[in-house]
């Protein structure tokens, strides 16, 4: 009998290291976001979506797709971010929701579809006016930009470029501030 008490135990131990290590892969990943957004995907890439809480699949997606979106890869799958976007709706987390709101956007942009990216633009810039979420305002107005660019709106788009730049001036984004400016000189 004692050496069944020390299975179960066992089992029951790994068990629970086994759930634990999700939200600490999501710190992880937080963490290197910003300096190795390649390491955050990987830490990323290895934790199954079941085994996370409802708040922790919402984080998830929104981490995930800071991650596809600092490497250049495709943002997908959306029903990820269309979770978190789900998911903050219904919370108090503004930040969250409206940054689950610009990648929700920026899934329009991509496909063409600049109402309903503008819309959502729109929504993240509503939660983010008066903040200092400077790179985040900095990508919203960067991005509308782009959509005036390609609607041939150049005096709107050479506006959200140069808020933009200031933006990105205030984040202290060198690299995306000179990407402006070359923006605004085309």
């Amino acid at each position: 009998m004692p050496h069944n008490t020390r299975i179960i135990i066992l089992f029951c131990g790994l068990l629970l290291m086994g759930c634990t290590s999700s939200p600490i892969n999501l710190k992880l990943a937080e963490k290197a976001l910003k300096d190795k957004p390649d390491s955050a995907l990987i830490f990323l890439q290895r934790i199954p979506l079941k085994t996370l809480s409802k708040d922790n699949r919402a984080l998830y997606g929104i981490l995930l797709f800071q991650a596809l979106d600092k490497t250049n890869q495709t943002l997908q799958p959306d029903s990820v971010i269309n979770f978190s976007v789900n998911y903050y709706l219904q919370t108090s987390k503004n930040r969250e929701l409206a940054i689950s709101f610009y990648y929700k956007a920026r899934l329009y942009k991509k496909a063409q579809q600049f109402d309903k990216a503008t819309g959502l633009y729109l929504k993240a810039l509503d939660i983010f006016q008066n903040t200092d979420e400077y790179y985040f305002l900095g990508k919203i107005y960067s991005d509308l930009g782009d959509i005036c660019s390609l609607q041939k709106d150049y005096i709107e788009s050479l506006s959200k470029y140069k808020i933009a730049l200031t933006c990105f001036k205030n984040a202290d984004d060198t690299l995306q501030a000179s990407y402006k400016l070359i923006d605004i000189g085309r």
